[in-house]
This record gives C-alpha cells, structure tokens and sequence, in this order.
C-alpha cells in the first residue's frame, strides 16, 4: 500500500489541529459512529482534500483517485451509495459518507 502524499499528511495535520483530534491516538473502530469531534475534522479533510465541493456534494472520481493513490480500490456498491449522498453541509452530515465507506472498502492484490 502506498503512503499518504505530504500535502495529505499536511491537510490531515491541519484539520487535526483545527478539530482537537490527536491523529496519533487510536480512534473508535471503523463500525462505530465517529464522535462529533472527528465528525468534524472528516468534513475538513473532504473539503481541503477537494472531495466535496463548496456545495457540499461528493466527487466521486476525487474519492476513486485518492484510494487508487492509496493502494485502494473501492466497489461499484460504495459508488452508488456516494451518489445517493446528500450534500454535506455540516459536521453531522460527515455520517452519510461514513456509512457509504465503512463497509465497501475493498483492497487491491
């Protein structure tokens, strides 16, 4: 799997810093709803990272490249569900996204 780019590391840091997330500490598990908090900092990492537009819509090739970048790919399921997203105006709208990707992740060989 590669690595996270530095200007995503640097994003990641930022919106860390911006939310009082420490990026070091372990997390609730994947399954579980994040916190407000983390809620937060995953709205900020769409935005600076350009997966969401200033309307808050996802770009589903932006999610599709930055996984690819990653070692990743994603299933036409995960896809689907991302178009169906309503905009993501809000911190608390960052859990539609969250369902979308928890549970379709599938890794490349």
């Amino acid at each position: 799997m590669d690595k996270m780019s530095d200007a995503d590391m640097e994003i990641m840091k930022n919106c860390a810093d911006e939310n009082g997330i420490d990026i070091n500490e372990k997390g609730r598990s994947r399954s579980e709803t994040p916190s407000p908090e983390r809620q937060c900092f995953l709205k900020c990492l769409l935005e600076k990272r350009e997966i969401i537009d200033k309307d808050g819509k996802v770009d589903e090739q932006k999610v599709k490249l930055k996984h690819q970048a990653m070692g990743m790919e994603l299933d036409d399921e995960t896809f689907e569900c991302l178009k169906k997203l309503p905009p993501i105006k809000e911190c608390k709208d960052v859990s539609n996204f969250h369902q979308c990707m928890k549970r379709r992740r599938v890794s490349t060989p």
